[in-house]
């Protein structure tokens, strides 16, 4: 028997999966610099054109799966659909911390890519289908406010860490 939860409900899960999301989408920009550097010194050494591509293979992932999961939007059940993209993009979003290559980091990005593709292709559907054509403009812009909210708070996050191993750095020295 399929749990069946009560629409606002679901909205607000969808919203904070948006919401994580992304915040998750600014990571590698952010630590592009530190994967540049040396192996011995904790990166992975990779050069300006490796960090383009690694920038790069979400968004292309991303870009050509998109129709694809809005063509079985239209054939399969959409709860399946969205269930495993947030479970692959979940699972490809942690490899990615336990990545030991460049080439592991470069496949679960792209993993990250199909994940997002499923989920960001068919959340927007399935709100639809839960609100009548007078609340759904309400419930869907609910939804798409995770989109702001999450980029500005991963890049706020993204900062915070930043500043604090410069601060951590700096302290020795009383500046």
């Amino acid at each position: 028997m399929m749990l069946k939860l009560p629409r606002i409900l679901v909205v607000c899960l969808l919203f904070l999966i948006n919401l994580l999301n992304y915040m998750d989408r600014l990571t590698i920009a952010g630590i592009l610099s530190e994967l540049q550097l040396s192996p011995s010194e904790g990166g992975f050494g990779i050069t300006d054109n490796e960090a383009g591509i690694l920038s790069s293979i979400f968004v292309s992932t991303y870009m050509v799966l998109s129709p694809v999961f809005g063509f079985l939007g239209d054939r399969v059940p959409r709860k399946i659909i969205l269930a495993v993209g947030v479970l692959v993009w979940a699972v490809s979003t942690m490899l990615c911390s336990f990545a030991s290559s460049y080439s592991e980091l470069l496949v679960f990005r792209s993993m990250v890519g199909f994940g997002e593709a499923s989920y960001a292709t068919i959340a927007p559907t399935l709100i639809a289908d839960f609100y009548p054509v007078e609340q759904r403009a309400t419930a869907l812009a609910f939804y798409f406010t995770a989109t702001p909210l999450g980029s500005a708070l991963g890049k706020y996050f993204q900062v915070s860490i930043i500043g604090r191993e410069i601060a951590c750095f700096l302290a020795p020295f009383d500046l």
